[in-house]
């Protein structure tokens, strides 16, 4: 089967056309006029893909749209490579990366809505034998990533750019940053670059008694990542672990970090860098936040709650909690799926979080590390969320099935594509899955 990708994202025709006997049976008007079914006879040869949001233009969409989540395809790193975090490039039909954390290896994605594969793959020399990459983020540009690389042997962390175009893999740029730096975000204009320095204590047990919390670093990309430099580092150190964990920033430039050991949003400005002031957001006592994202009109934020279970809402407006949606004992994740019953406050554990438009509804979805799942909510104009649905994610779930005990799949990493498909990484079983969605899976034409 030959598949052709003709997508342009962000505007309203994204052809996606599959089955056809050769790639130029799938231009244009000539894809476009071959409907599933081929006039309703069940076989269609090309099928075309449309903006999910296209429907907007036209008032044409759905009443109740659902997600529908399904998985396509898992696809196995190098055993014990820990791929923590995934993330699309902006701009391509096709590609996304990850990083493994344990192999200090950037991997390269292929995707269609019927498959996955690893493209170019390479391992970067972070100048050290102890050190661990803990995520990537692509550039908005889609030119390169920064990688996040945290130190074992208790010296100060770093980012590396990297180049994601003809010399992949390559080092554009390096700057240090704090300890133990954890995930990153770039801000929509890819002028800055955000840290979350975790500096955990439990990682690295020399850390000196008198040096509390973590750190942010806000990196000045104006000059390219070659001139990458720090303009500012905000000491989050008003408790004695409060670990720095998610970062998310806003399109008006507005920045949020997940504390988790102490529950606690931290919230500044990038228009006030570099002598930002931090303003900090109370969180649910044991919520234990990681898992951050917020909403491309910068009107939500969603925080995963390790320690809660729950996924919970934040109006960025108010600065106020709209809602806490607790997954433990909601019904959400059916029996059959793994949980940790060992421990009653990391039941499901969502981790990767992200919050997107789909068919002009906005969705809610998360990685579930103990679950091997992924779950999707529809998110209600009041902040509340609604099930929508949840499928499993990695390799090795079968044998998990009513399992009670730490999940082996660990899923961890999310990220969702403009088109509607998504990856996870799963950490703990090495492996990468992609999804899609109902109305995509509904475009998949059958094998000729």
């Amino acid at each position: 089967m030959t598949i052709s990708n003709k997508w342009v994202i962000g505007g309203a025709l994204l052809l996606s056309c599959l089955g056809c006997s050769s790639s130029d049976a799938c231009e244009g008007a000539a894809c476009a006029t071959q409907g599933p079914g081929g006039g309703g006879s069940g076989s269609g040869v090309c099928t075309p893909w449309v903006d999910p949001n296209a429907c907007m233009d036209d008032a044409s969409c759905p009443a109740n749209p659902s997600l529908g989540l399904q998985a396509v395809e898992s696809i196995s790193t190098r055993e014990g490579a820990n791929p923590e975090i995934v993330d699309f490039v902006p701009g391509s039909p096709e590609r996304a990366v990850v990083v493994s954390a344990v192999a200090n290896q950037v991997s390269e994605l292929l995707f269609t809505e019927t498959s996955l594969a690893f493209g170019r793959e390479q391992v970067i020399d972070t100048g050290s034998d102890t050190s661990n990459m803990t995520s990537i983020k692509v550039h908005p540009s889609g030119a390169y990533a920064a990688v996040t690389v945290m130190e074992e042997d208790c010296v100060e962390g770093q980012v590396m750019f990297v180049d994601l175009g003809n010399d992949f893999g390559a080092v554009l740029g390096a700057v240090p940053v704090g300890y133990g730096p954890d995930s990153s975000a770039f801000s929509k204009d890819g002028n800055w670059l955000v840290t979350a320095n975790e500096d955990d204590r439990e990682d690295h047990p020399c850390k000196p008694a008198d040096r509390m919390g973590g750190s942010i670093s806000v990196i000045d990309l104006s000059s390219g990542p070659e001139a990458a430099a720090v303009l500012q580092t905000i000491p989050v150190d008003h408790a004695l672990d409060s670990e720095p964990e998610g970062v998310a920033i806003a399109p008006d430039g507005t920045v949020l970090i997940a504390v988790q050991e102490t529950s606690e949003l931290v919230r500044f400005s990038l228009a006030d860098v570099p002598e930002a002031d931090t303003e900090i957001i109370a969180l649910s006592a044991g919520a234990e936040p990681d898992g951050l994202a917020i909403s491309a009109d910068g009107k939500w934020a969603v925080i995963g709650y390790e320690g809660g279970d729950a996924l919970a809402l934040l109006d960025m407006d108010s600065g106020q909690i709209a809602s806490e949606h607790v997954i433990r004992n909601s019904g959400d994740v059916p029996e059959s799926y793994n949980r940790d019953e060992a421990d009653t406050t990391h039941i499901h554990e969502p981790e990767g979080t992200a919050i997107f438009q789909y068919e002009g509804q906005l969705f809610v979805a998360s990685a579930l590390q103990e679950s091997h799942a992924l779950v999707g909510y529809r998110l209600a104009e009041d902040g509340t969320l609604g099930f929508d649905s949840i499928t499993q994610s990695g390799i090795g779930w079968p044998g998990e099935e009513d399992g009670r005990e730490k999940s082996g799949v660990g899923p961890e990493g999310l990220a969702v594509h403009p088109s509607g498909m998504m990856l996870v990484a799963n950490e703990r079983e090495s492996s990468i899955t992609l999804f899609r969605t109902s109305a995509s899976a509904s475009r998949v034409c059958p094998e000729q």
